[in-house]
This record gives structure tokens, sequence and C-alpha cells, in this order.
């Protein structure tokens, strides 16, 4: 498994499909959360078919992302996925070792990509390698819809949660079989985003609408 060519990506700016502020459904705490746009991946079910083709979005800097996330009180951390983020590594790793230098905020990252196929890639990608080594959780591998049960913050049984750390090791049952919660935010252009998992049952309501922007229920 190999990553797309950097060419794809100006290092300088994150491509970023949609972010929030503010979520408790995607981790401990109070929690940042962005959506990188792109990904090599086009598994059945994907909860978020817009965030996969590899096109311009929001293209902020890396300070621009870092002074959003700083003016956020009480953030215990950064929820990241896509998209697959491992495609811009060499710019999400400069904003998490910022987010390390000057906030100490937790990182849990979703990736396509399993544990051991990224650290094959880190031995000759070195801005994987660097985010390796910041992240507390990561939660790898393609989704498999037959594989859905309905727990914990993974989208499938097939996936591992991955603690890269010991923060939140005391947390394993929060991360494997706490019921999973949904919520709906507003954004900026007046699409609403539905944040969280949803069971099995519930994922045929959480289709996006044909504009790719808005989630709806049937």
């Amino acid at each position: 498994m190999t990553l797309p060519s950097r060419k794809q990506y100006d290092d300088r700016f994150l491509s970023i499909a949609a972010w929030i502020d503010s979520t408790y459904a995607l981790g401990p705490g109070k929690r940042f959360a962005f959506w990188l746009q792109g990904c090599p991946f086009s598994c059945p079910g994907c909860v978020a078919p817009s965030f996969l083709p590899i096109v311009p979005a929001h293209q902020l800097t890396i300070e621009h992302l870092l002074s959003l996330i700083t003016q956020v009180n009480g953030c215990e951390g950064l929820t990241i996925s896509g998209g697959e983020p491992m495609l811009q590594a060499e710019a999400l790793a400069a904003l998490l070792k910022n987010i390390r230098a000057q906030l100490g905020l937790s990182i849990i990252i979703y990736s396509g990509y399993y544990l051991n196929e990224l650290k094959h890639m880190a031995s000759h990608r070195r801005a994987i390698a660097q985010i390796l080594g910041m992240v507390d959780v990561l939660i790898d591998g393609r989704y498999e819809h037959s594989q859905n049960d309905s727990k914990g913050l993974r989208g499938s049984t097939n996936q591992t949660i991955h603690f890269l750390t010991d923060r939140y090791t005391h947390l394993r049952n929060f991360f494997e079989t706490k019921e999973r919660a949904q919520e709906i935010h507003h954004l900026p252009d007046e699409s609403k985003l539905m944040v969280g998992l949803p069971t099995l049952s519930q994922w045929r309501y959480t289709a996006l609408d044909s504009s790719g922007q808005k989630w709806y229920d049937d």
C-alpha cells in the first residue's frame, strides 16, 4: 500500500472538508474535530462520501487552524478524521507539533490505513513517523459495513483501537464498548453535519444529499 504523491497537496495548508470546535461524540471530553478532504479508499457504506475526492476544499494554514483550536475554552483534545488524514501527513505533522508544544491536547486520529501499513510508510515518510509519535489513540483500518457492531468509537470490528500512549488506557471500555452518540451541527454555510458514528440501524439515515453537503433523514 502506497500513498498518493505529495504533489497533490500544498504542505503549507491543510485541505479540510469540515471542522467543528466542540463535540462530545468523538472521544473523551470536549473535542475540536476536523475532517481532511481526500481518501484513496472507497469503502462501501462510507458515511461521508463527499469527503473522498482528492480535490481542494477549505484551505487552512497551520497557523489559522491552530488559532481556531486555541480559542476553544476547556478543550480536552483533537479528533481528526476524513477522508484520509495521512494523505496530508506533512502539514498535519507540523500542526500536531504545535498542538503538543503549545497546548498539550490529546490527539485521536482515524485512518483507513492499518497500523502495520503506516509503520512501513513511516520508514520512508518522516512525517508519518512523527504523527505516530504524537498520537494518543489511532483507530485504524478500512470500514467494513458487514462488521459494524454498533459499539464504541470504531466503525467496524476489523478496525483496531490502538492506545499509542497511556493517556487513555484507563478508558478502554469507553472507546471499545460505549453507546454511540450523534450530534447535529449547523455549519457556517448553513449546511448540517452529523457528528459521531451511527449504529448499523441508523446508517441509512446518515446518507448525504445530492449536494454532498447536508445530512438528512429518509
